[in-house]
């Protein structure tokens, strides 16, 4: 069913530009609101599966493993 409305969108857009500037003027716009809707659809889909605190979970987990490693380099250390 999809196909064939894509089909059918496709065949009436040819049309519009058959008909003059003004067919093409009204399939231009068509085409833009299309690209436009899909940008804010892949923007809405990356902000629900990409948590907005990632980076900040990263970069404490990486200060606590340098703290780590620092306290374990200096009690080494202090048996010599």
């Amino acid at each position: 069913m999809n196909l064939f409305l894509c089909m059918l969108t496709a065949g009436v857009l040819g049309i519009l530009v058959l008909t003059g500037p003004i067919g093409t003027f009204v399939a231009a716009i068509l085409l833009v609101g299309i690209l436009f809707r899909t940008c804010l659809l892949v923007k809405d889909i990356h902000t629900q599966t990409v948590p907005k605190k990632s980076k900040e979970k990263v970069q404490d987990k990486v200060q606590d493993a340098y703290e780590r490693y620092i306290k374990e380099r200096d009690a080494k250390e202090m048996e010599r």
